[in-house]
């Protein structure tokens, strides 16, 4: 019976502390707070990127903006009209997604993929399967996670939103491994369907590495005596220095050894008789301009390459990325009726090919040519932004600039205001800036890029 009694007393002993613990230690919720889990849906899915809808009620009353993170209150009018009333006016940002992208069955694929039908596992292997490492992967994890089923895939393989039905929650992208949705005011008409910044560098870099070794470059640099047309002579370099000055990769150079020349000589120097002219077969790429301009005939190029360069000159649109970018300066504009003219020192690198916006220029190799395993550059995508800048001089609000560090275009937004001539969408050869809306025409233009 005493071992009972002790039990008991124990029993209460604990309870009474833990009442008087709880009565202390019990956190007070805020009223709001309270009203506000009342009015969202109790759920707790965590689509909003919260532990739960307790977690997102307390972030709720600091910044009743994010309301529309919550796509099951923003889309019932009722829950929505109960938020305004208890926080005193609007609540949420009038937002949608877009999808900048413009590649899907336009982009080619690097490797075939046959793992599990998701982004973020395929974009672990080699960034993903498609050429461009920067588009969409295609296998809509953005539509299974859509709280509003506002999304699904397109038949260009790129996710289709529905505007209706979008709360700009954010739901797809968080869950986007490539960082290609974005949300955006509701209000902006236009937006950048491309999210690729290729500077086309490393490309270029990768092409002259695989053509060292396959030219030819040979040359008489010293002034030697042989015997030509039937006597004795002197031939071979003059010093005039014409190679180096039209050299477009500085692989020439004129140089003083220091050995020959004592304080005096320094105001006697000669090019013929102290200069010598050096040749980098690192940074040569054997486009003969060197032979063609030398007087003497003393250097001779062989190319690696054979090929034929084509235009259809009226798909051109003079944006001049062709010129601007050719690594030997081979391209130019005729001064009379603008057509390209095409000289003679291409390399057929492909490099205009690639940067042409209109695809109105290809660059082919023999099939003896082929068979070299030259890295021609090529575009990993035919709908990516290929830098002509076209949209940026079709502005009359000059409010669209150049984004150095992503490398692509951006909208300056005090600038761009009641925009009615759409010279940005019109001006774009690939059709890479898209209306969100045509009822919308005279809100500010947004053109925003993430890498």
């Amino acid at each position: 019976m005493i071992e009972i009694f002790t039990i008991v007393a124990i029993g209460f002993i604990f309870a009474l502390a833990l009442s008087i613990a709880a009565d202390r230690l019990k956190i007070v919720m805020d009223e709001k707070v309270e009203k506000t889990i009342e009015i969202l849906p109790g759920s707790n899915c965590g689509a909003c990127g919260f532990s739960g809808c307790s977690a997102f009620a307390e972030t709720l009353v600091k910044d009743p903006s994010l309301a529309n993170k919550c796509a099951q209150t923003y889309t019932d009018e009722e829950k929505v009209e109960a938020l305004a009333d208890l926080f005193g006016g609007e609540i949420g940002k009038k937002q949608k997604a877009v999808v900048l992208c413009n590649g899907g069955i336009n982009c080619t694929d690097k490797f075939e993929y046959d793992g599990e039908r998701s982004c973020s596992i395929a974009a672990n292997i080699y960034k993903g399967n498609k050429a461009c490492d920067y588009g969409c992967l295609g296998f809509g994890d953005c539509v299974k996670v859509c709280p509003t089923l506002a999304i699904k895939m397109g038949d260009e393989g790129i996710p289709l939103i529905d505007l209706d039905k979008c709360t700009g929650c954010g739901a797809c992208v968080d869950i986007c491994p490539k960082k290609i949705i974005l949300i955006i005011p509701e209000e902006a008409p236009v937006f950048v369907a491309c999210n690729n910044p290729t500077l086309w560098d490393d490309d270029l870099d990768a092409f002259f590495s695989s053509i060292h070794g396959k030219g030819k470059f040979t040359a008489i640099l010293d002034r030697i005596e042989a015997y030509k047309d039937k006597r004795y002579q002197m031939i071979g370099c003059t010093r005039c220095l014409k190679c180096i000055d039209i050299c477009p990769r500085d692989a020439l150079e004129f140089t003083i050894s220091e050995k020959t020349l004592s304080t005096t000589d320094v105001y006697k120097i000669t090019k013929t008789d102290q200069g010598r002219i050096r040749w980098s077969d690192d940074l040569c790429v054997y486009c003969k301009r060197c032979e063609k301009i030398c007087p003497e005939s003393v250097i001779y190029v062989e190319k690696p390459l054979n090929g034929s360069f084509n235009i259809v000159q009226d798909k051109c649109v003079e944006c001049e990325n062709c010129i601007n970018l050719c690594p030997v300066r081979n391209l130019s504009f005729t001064d009379d009726d603008k057509k390209i003219f095409f000289d003679e020192f291409c390399i057929y690198c492909g490099f205009c090919e690639a940067v042409c916006p209109t695809s109105a220029i290809t660059v082919e190799i023999s099939a003896e040519d082929k068979l070299k395993r030259i890295k021609r550059i090529k575009n990993s995508c035919s709908n990516i932004c290929r830098k002509c800048k076209l949209c940026i001089n079709a502005c009359d609000k000059n409010a669209i600039h150049w984004d150095e560090e992503q490398n692509l275009p951006k909208i300056d937004y005090e600038r761009c205001t009641d925009c009615l001539s759409r010279a940005c969408i019109d001006s774009c050869p690939l059709h890479i800036i898209k209306i969100i809306g045509e009822e919308k025409v005279k809100s500010p233009i947004l053109m925003t890029t993430t890498r």
